[in-house]
């Protein structure tokens, strides 16, 4: 009598239950790598709005520090930034807009009037307030964070708001 007897053998291939397991498996992985992918796009979209907050902030700040002619800062009624023109020596003046969320500048001939520029940032709300000897600069990201730079003024600045006009 032989000791060595075969008594149901898979012979070949993946056996039924191992290959359900490795379905279940790979779907598992990918339902987690999907999910991992959507949780870092959104952290990933949130940086970046904070961070054209605070460029945005930054960019403002250094126009104003370092005018070599006036600043005119102009706001709609309730004090939000709409437009910014600094003077410069050269017979040009930089613009910068803020119109539905997208801060822009442009370097224009002074006096031509002209404002369109290249949007630079995406923002929700951008405010210029005058302190005295600096002005206060804050930039609210569209994820709703909030960056406040201060800042002495390079010249004389002046404010006018909607009704001034």
């Amino acid at each position: 009598m032989n000791r060595f007897t075969q008594t149901k053998v898979h012979t070949g291939g993946v056996r039924p239950v191992s290959l359900l397991l490795m379905v279940i498996f790979t779907v598992c992985a990918f339902a987690l790598m999907w999910a991992a992918v959507g949780c870092l796009d959104r952290i990933s979209e949130s940086s970046s709005d904070a961070v054209d907050g605070l460029a945005a902030a930054q960019l403002t700040a250094n126009r104003i520090r370092s005018a070599e002619g006036a600043i005119t800062v102009y706001t709609d009624s309730n004090g939000n930034f709409e437009k910014m023109t600094v003077s410069r020596r050269d017979g040009y003046e930089n613009v910068m807009t803020c119109s539905n969320g997208l801060l822009s500048e442009a370097l224009i001939p002074e006096g031509s009037g002209a404002s369109a520029g290249e949007g630079i940032f995406e923002i929700k709300g951008l405010t210029v307030t005058d302190c005295g000897d600096t002005a206060k600069i804050t930039v609210t990201s569209r994820s709703g964070n909030t960056c406040t730079v201060y800042t002495a003024a390079g010249a004389e600045m002046t404010f006018l708001t909607a009704e001034d006009d």
